[in-house]
């Protein structure tokens, strides 16, 4: 994660960003700019890949979270073997990443899917359940909350590694 300006097309002008690298075999794809705001971007025509891909080439299980902040969640929990989808929960998605990521899923025992506790969190959730095989996927259930953030907020790091021990199978 960096910072810096950038020119947003949103407000038309530059604005400080934090900047979310996203990495494959430790080379720079892509960068997310998201502003204040809450105003974001991609690289033009950069090829769409999971955030913090390389943390799930070696281990059998991982995480797959609905944005950066999310992944990060994870992470300040002290679960590193988590990735973000680059672009949300928007409708229509052809799910460009999980295509150009398949390879990184072959040796996945458990994969939980730690989306937004909203219907295009549920959709994108079933949909990467669908593709990645529902049978070695899990859900992770936020109760009231919208997402690991949120929890961790709430919560704290270690309840929200706990979330790991009650998740479901579809």
């Amino acid at each position: 994660v960096t910072e810096g300006q950038e020119w947003m097309p949103q407000t038309g002008k530059q604005e400080n960003t934090i900047q979310f690298n996203y990495f494959r075999d430790s080379e720079l794809i892509n960068t997310k700019y998201r502003d204040g705001a809450k105003n974001f971007k991609l690289v033009k025509d950069a090829e769409l890949i999971f955030y913090n891909i390389d943390s799930i080439k070696d281990g059998e299980t991982c995480i797959i979270t609905e944005g950066e902040i999310d992944c990060l969640s994870w992470i300040e929990a002290g679960i590193t073997n988590v990735i973000s989808v680059p672009n949300g929960a928007g409708k229509g998605q052809k799910l460009e990443y999980l295509d150009n990521c398949f390879g990184y899923f072959d040796n996945k025992t458990k994969i939980y899917l730690s989306t937004d506790n909203d219907e295009p969190g549920r959709l994108l959730r079933d949909e990467l359940a669908r593709r990645l095989g529902i049978e070695r996927c899990y859900k992770i259930d936020f109760g009231e909350l919208k997402d690991a953030n949120e929890y961790l907020i709430y919560h704290g790091s270690e309840k929200l590694k706990c979330l790991l021990e009650t998740a479901t199978e579809f």
